[in-house]
């Protein structure tokens, strides 16, 4: 028999490490006369947050053809590879990223803390100052008073509420009136809601590795089972700080608020949604650029036991389910 159960990475205890090791390649076709071209690429970063750390082990690249020159820029939000060219005509330019990361998640005891005031703070996609935003906010989290209970609750609403369209909304409030909206759109209503709640929230910009993973627990003399799988390519999630510990990392598409080993960060807030970002003049015709992303890799676990503290029935979508 199937039970339909909610799931949330604040009621796990344990470690799960891993070695992650992949390349990340940008081609920018350009069609036409460019008198510059100036490339900035994001990088894995160093990271260490309340629920999960990430270390670089190893960075290189190789860039087709030869620019004019080229530099690790570090910035308050991440690591950059920019990349600077002269005149361009008619020409297909490779970045190729080889990189090796540790990551882990860390769960333990989370504290109490409470949120604060709400935190008007916008931006072109994320509106806590939206009434519809402020309003939902508020029904979602009434009766509710930790940081926890109110990330629970928001995920549950958007995990229930808002479907995945990898071509939908890119914005708060088109993904809440819609219904649905892309990985960028989902993550900054939900960014929307922690600030209209008081939390304080930011975007995550980073890759995402092929994974597929069972988490098996045991609770009332049954076996839940978390599955979780996800697919190589550029993602965007957010995180919420608490304020005795730092940042915990949040993926709010689906139920269980989970980020696994698999997610490699590159670039936090706002400013981190356009990357990577090109930078090009033409003093004639504008010309024609494109550019496209591939991603590809490994995970190789060094450690992975769980084990849960809490698991709610609900009825909600089968993302996990008790066997």
């Amino acid at each position: 028999m199937i039970h339909l159960i909610f799931f949330s990475i604040f009621y796990l205890k344990g470690l799960e490490k891993a070695e992650l090791n992949g390349v990340y390649t940008l081609k920018v076709v350009v069609r036409g006369d460019l008198d510059y071209m100036i490339i900035h690429l994001p990088l894995p970063v160093d990271y260490h947050g309340c629920t999960s750390y990430q270390k670089v082990l190893s960075t290189d690249y190789t860039i087709q053809p030869a620019p004019r020159s080229k530099e690790v820029v570090r910035k308050k939000n991440g690591r950059f590879l920019k990349v600077r060219y002269g005149r361009v005509s008619n020409t297909v330019c490779t970045i190729i990223v080889n990189f090796s990361v540790e990551r882990g998640i860390n769960l333990e005891n989370l504290p109490d803390d409470r949120p604060g005031k709400p935190i008007m703070e916008k931006t072109k996609s994320i509106r806590p100052d939206y009434k519809e935003i402020i309003s939902l906010a508020k029904r979602l989290t009434m009766g509710h008073y930790t940081i926890k209970d109110i990330s629970n609750q928001i995920v549950y609403y958007i995990g229930n509420n808002i479907d995945y369209y990898i071509y939908g909304n890119e914005d708060a409030v088109n993904t809440l009136k819609d219904g649905s909206g892309n990985c960028m759109g989902i993550s900054a209503l939900a960014v929307s809601l922690f600030r209209a709640s008081g939390v304080e929230s930011r975007l995550v910009t980073g890759i995402s590795l092929e994974d597929s993973k069972k988490y098996t627990f045991k609770k009332d003399n049954r076996i839940y089972v978390v599955r979780f799988s996800s697919f190589e390519d550029l993602h965007q999630w957010c995180e919420i700080r608490f304020p005795t510990c730092g940042w915990a990392e949040l993926e709010p598409q689906g139920h269980s608020c989970f980020v696994p080993v698999g997610y490699i960060r590159l670039a936090t807030g706002e400013e981190g949604v356009d990357y990577p970002y090109l930078i090009v003049y033409s003093y004639r015709e504008k010309p024609s650029v494109k550019y496209s992303v591939s991603v590809e890799g490994n995970i190789r676990r060094l450690v992975s036991h769980f084990k849960s503290e809490r698991v709610e029935r609900r009825g909600y979508k089968p993302i996990i389910m008790a066997e």
